[in-house]
């Protein structure tokens, strides 16, 4: 596991690919509290759950978890939070900031050391499809179990027996309600003008025309 270097209060999210199989990946907390990322505030509504799906209506879903709800199991204090003796994340976000939430990225309301001072950043979907690590299935099959046999959604893992492994799992495919589509949304075309009935033409301009002159 010492391969993978999974630190206390990395993310593990496990989402659905382009190819709709499904992927795990660590987002170190080193790469979701980046200041690059941070958004401006904390919406209201994104702070009543500690998972959540918005704009839903508007059909771009896009994802929420608050990590300052989540209380730590009481194995939390035999692991340390010091970032400063963790090896730097290498994953380049400089492409990636100033953007507005849209379709299936990840909003991570954090501040882990701090819960009374959220911060909200926001995880682009190509950044996190395509510049985190892949954790292979086999390597973390208790997680594994997690997600496919349990139906995990969120969870603050303290495991002694998986050193390392001592972090929070994401399971952005676990919702009902509105899951994102594993390829973007494409716009359908537009449907061709209906053939109008001659007979039913003149009525309408003529109500239009009293209408204009009123």
């Amino acid at each position: 596991m010492a391969d993978f270097n999974i630190q206390v209060d990395d993310l593990v999210l496990y989402f659905t690919q382009a190819d709709g199989t499904g992927s795990y990946r660590v987002l170190p907390r080193q790469v979701y509290e980046n200041p690059d990322l941070q958004l401006d505030d904390v919406e209201p509504e994104w702070q009543g759950a500690v998972l959540n799906e918005s704009g839903v209506g508007d059909g771009e879903i896009f994802y929420v978890t608050n990590l300052t709800r989540l209380r730590d199991p009481v194995t939390a204090s035999d692991f340390t939070k010091d970032l400063q003796n963790q090896p730097p994340a290498d994953v380049d976000v400089s492409d990636f900031a100033d953007e507005e939430p849209a379709l299936a990225d990840l909003v991570v309301i954090s501040n882990v050391d701090k819960p009374d001072d959220p911060k909200a950043y926001l995880i682009p979907r190509d950044l996190y499809e395509t510049k985190l690590r892949p954790l292979p299935p086999e390597k973390i099959a208790d997680i594994d179990f997690m997600v496919q046999e349990e139906g995990v959604l969120l969870a603050n893992i303290r495991k002694f027996e998986h050193t390392g492994i001592s972090c929070y799992l994401l399971n952005l495919t676990g919702l009902r309600s509105g899951q994102a589509p594993p390829v973007a949304t494409k716009k359908k075309p537009p449907k061709p003008n209906p053939k109008v009935d001659p007979s039913k033409k003149a009525p309408a301009a003529k109500k239009a025309k009293r209408k204009k002159k009123k």
